[in-house]
């Protein structure tokens, strides 16, 4: 079984791990459906007359200002949110994985320097950078954001692929298969 199916089976087993994945399907659900049900979040119908409206059935959690409807606008926020969350994760674990392989698999001193790049890497806040770049540049691309967060999640999925490559190479399967292919045939 994979590590995700373990992990989601572990929370279907805790009444709290049954809201938690409750509660994240229907943000998914929320997310993926909206748009078919949803007023288009940009769309000013009547831009004086439904302004400010409290929350009612038409608009659950109101209009703002411009006569936006607010739920249309948040599902659509969280949309974007969940893509970055995705894409910037897939990101990190194959920077992760990449770098954990290498140094765990080459040793000497490539893992040397690669494993002091990480620590180095994670001696610096993210959250640090990524105030930084906020200040740097105004608004910042969706594209870059995903980079991003990206380049600067890896470093500890990379020690932990290193430690796994490390433990395999050592099992005696390993072994086997180099010593079969040092002998004669």
């Amino acid at each position: 079984m994979s590590p995700l199916g373990a992990a989601i089976q572990a929370a279907a087993r805790d009444p709290r791990g049954r809201a938690g994945l409750g509660f994240l399907a229907l943000l998914l659900l929320v997310a993926l459906l909206a748009p078919a049900v949803l007023p288009d979040p940009a769309a000013q119908p009547d831009p004086l007359g439904a302004s400010n409206l409290a929350p009612s059935l038409l608009h659950p959690f109101g209009t703002d200002p411009l006569s936006r409807d607010l739920l249309s606008r948040v599902v659509t926020g969280a949309r974007v949110s969940l893509g970055v969350a995705l894409l910037a994760v897939a990101l990190s674990i194959t920077l992760g994985a990449l770098v954990g392989v290498a140094a765990g698999y080459l040793g000497g001193a490539v893992d040397t320097a690669l494993m002091r790049l990480v620590d180095g890497a994670l001696a610096i806040p993210r959250l640090f950078l990524l105030l930084l770049v906020l200040a740097v540049w105004e608004r910042v691309p969706v594209l870059m954001l995903v980079v991003f967060i990206g380049a600067t999640g890896w470093f500890g999925t990379s020690r932990l692929v290193r430690a796994e490559v490390l433990r395999i190479r050592e099992e005696s399967f390993i072994r086997a298969a180099v010593e079969g292919k040092r002998l004669p045939k």
